[in-house]
């Protein structure tokens, strides 16, 4: 005894070709066709060994060139741990020129401070000094100024002692 969903669908199937053939529809082979134009496309043997060359060489110069990139980046990997390896290496060295250049800093600082110190002072005595010659000077004139009034006075007395 067969399955009757089995039957049923068989049933289905033989009134869906035959609905399919009251409209009018043909059907064709159209698997036939396909077999067909592959069988006429078909590569020959030369052709084919040709393709399997040419993708070999495609495959070896694309395997070559990512061997290449890929030893290009190991020897970039190897420089850069190199690198890293001689900064680590280094460290205490490099914490020491920090502390070098640290203390260099502040003692550099510091002689700026005593520079610009020293400087003020230069500056506060040298303007005190120019007071002090701004008031010779006015002394100086002011003596210049007795002695010629003191020198008008003697050419006057001289002046009239002769006239006697």
């Amino acid at each position: 005894m067969q399955d009757p969903s089995v039957e049923f669908h068989h049933h289905i199937s033989i009134s869906l070709l035959a609905m399919i053939e009251s409209i009018g529809y043909v059907s064709e082979d159209v698997w036939d066709d396909m077999v067909g134009d592959m069988e006429e496309r078909a590569p020959t043997i030369e052709a084919l060994s040709q393709r399997v060359t040419n993708l070999s060489t495609t495959f070896a110069r694309d395997t070559h060139e990512i061997y290449v990139r890929l030893e290009d980046a190991m020897d970039d990997r190897a420089l850069w741990r190199g690198r890293v390896n001689t900064l680590f290496r280094d460290r205490q060295y490099h914490l020491r020129t920090t502390v070098l250049v640290k203390s260099e800093a502040r003692c550099a600082q510091q002689a700026w401070s005593q520079v610009m110190d020293r400087n003020r002072a230069v500056h506060a005595e040298l303007l005190a000094y120019r007071a002090q010659v701004q008031t010779h000077e006015t002394h100086i004139k002011t003596r210049d100024a007795r002695i010629g009034s003191l020198e008008t006075l003697v050419a006057t007395l001289v002046a009239q002692t002769l006239s006697l």
